[in-house]
């Protein structure tokens, strides 16, 4: 290979590898789970007004205290998500049969 289709294609290593670290980085800090999480949660103001509620005696429905968030994800954000938790399953398995290789050696 020439020394210009190598280099393109250190580059091109060198980009997928920031980016799947990137998606990673966002998987395993629970970053789509905790958006989802905080969907479930009230704020001060909506539990204040639901204690309120109850002491006045009104009926009370958690329909009226729970605000819902849109959802932002779409069908590229849904690959880019596959794909980093395939690149994550894929490097553990190797990491793995790499490991148990190694320690094949030493014993």
């Amino acid at each position: 290979m020439s020394k210009k289709k190598k280099n393109f294609l250190n580059y091109l290593i060198i980009f997928l590898f920031i980016i799947y670290m990137f998606l990673f980085v966002a998987s395993k800090n629970g970053y789509i789970t905790n958006e989802k999480r905080s969907n479930i949660y009230f704020t001060n103001e909506q539990i204040e007004k639901f204690e309120k509620d109850i002491e006045e005696g009104k009926d009370v429905d958690i329909e009226t205290y729970v605000k819902e968030k849109k959802d932002y994800t779409n069908t590229f954000s849904n690959l880019g998500y596959n794909v980093s938790n395939g690149i994550v399953y894929i490097v553990n398995n190797s990491l793995k049969e790499i490991f148990s290789f190694v320690l094949k050696l030493f014993t």
